[in-house]
Parts: C-alpha cells; sequence; structure tokens
C-alpha cells in the first residue's frame, strides 16, 4: 500500500490525489486503506518516513565500504539527491494548496536531518583519523552538504550534474589546483569591542 501511495503521489499534487486512488493502486479496498492508515495525510507522511528510511539504509551501506573519502563522499552525495528530488523539492509540491504536504515534510525532515548528516561526518572523520582529510567539524561540514545539496535539487539541476559539482566542492574547494591562492590576503579580523582578539598562527 505504501508503494501504491508513493507512486500516486508522485504523479500528482497531495490536494490532488485521493484515497479511492491510492486503494485502486493498490488493488485493494478503502476499507482495507482506512484500517492501516488514518487518512490522506497518515499515509502521506509515512510514505515520506519510508523513503528516508530505505535513504538511511543506502547511506549504511555507502559508509561501511572499505573505498576512499572522496569515493565514499561521492556516493552519499549521489544516493541523497534523488530522494530529496523526488521527495522534498518536486515541482508537484507546488500545486500543494493546503500547505499540508510541505509542512509535513519539512517536519520530519527536521527530525532526520542530522542522522543523514551524520553519515558524511563518520566518513569525514574516518578520513582525518587517517591523514586523508584535514581536522574538521564533521557534523559542521556534513550540514552544510546537506544545505548544498538541497538547493541543488531545488534549482532542478540534474542529479549527475549536482552530484559532481557538490563532491567537487566539498573534496578540493575553489582555489587552483597547484595550491596557490592568486585572491588578495583576507584582512585582520577586527576585534569585538569588549573581547580580546588573539591572532591565529
Amino acid at each position: 500500500m505504501l508503494a501504491a501511495a508513493s507512486r500516486v503521489f508522485a504523479l500528482r499534487s497531495f490536494d490532488a490525489v485521493s484515497m479511492d486512488e491510492i486503494a485502486q493502486e493498490a488493488g485493494v479496498g478503502k476499507p482495507t486503506l482506512y484500517r492501516y492508515f488514518a487518512g490522506k495525510e497518515e499515509l502521506f507522511s509515512e510514505v515520506f518516513v519510508a523513503a528516508l528510511d530505505d535513504l538511511e539504509l543506502r547511506l549504511t551501506r555507502v559508509i561501511g565500504r572499505a573505498d576512499p573519502v572522496e569515493v565514499r563522499i561521492r556516493d552519499l552525495v549521489r544516493e541523497i539527491i534523488p530522494t530529496f528530488h523526488d521527495h522534498l523539492v518536486s515541482p508537484r509540491m507546488m500545486g500543494d494548496t493546503t500547505g499540508f504536504a510541505d509542512r509535513s515534510k519539512r517536519r520530519i525532515f527536521r527530525e532526520r536531518r542530522a542522522r543523514i548528516g551524520r553519515a558524511f561526518a563518520v566518513v569525514i572523520e574516518a578520513g582525518a583519523r587517517s591523514g586523508s582529510v584535514r581536522e574538521v567539524d564533521g557534523d559542521a561540514v556534513a550540514q552544510l552538504v546537506i544545505g548544498m545539496i538541497w538547493s541543488a535539487a531545488a534549482t532542478g539541476m540534474s542529479d549527475a550534474a549536482a552530484t559532481e559539482s557538490i563532491a567537487d566542492l566539498v573534496l578540493h574547494g575553489i582555489l587552483a589546483r597547484d595550491g596557490h591562492d592568486t585572491a588578495s590576503p583576507p584582512a585582520p579580523a577586527r576585534p569585538v569591542s569588549g573581547t580580546l582578539s588573539r591572532a591565529t598562527p
């Protein structure tokens, strides 16, 4: 029933879908559907929860592999982008006039965002321990990456292009590949009134 609901919700906005249509797609009677789900709202939320459960399972497989950090970072991005495209920033969401679909998904995603981001943090921290990644706050970087993936999905960038662009930016930054920064050095930070400023090496 969840698979059938997912297929139906993938075609139209939340408001345009009926429980009759979902029951027909699932090959069950509407009373059977209501036996398991209180209504369309609960079914809609459960479809998204199932999608995130599946995503987390795929991310767990990626972080458990012995591949180099750069391979696993790229694969984590590659796994997340389609889920964001299909379930969070799809154009069909614009057809939701009640706002329930958007509110529901954002609430659920807020509860799961840290767990999804943790996959990146685990790989980054492992890389730091092995010396292939410099010491950084893995969780902070992870949340920045999640934000980039969200933005890429919202702009309609293709999954492949978004994966390569985000992975390259995370792994290599924006400086020239020879390591020389041709930009002017940043101005020294100004001390905030009432606080002490300490230069960093």
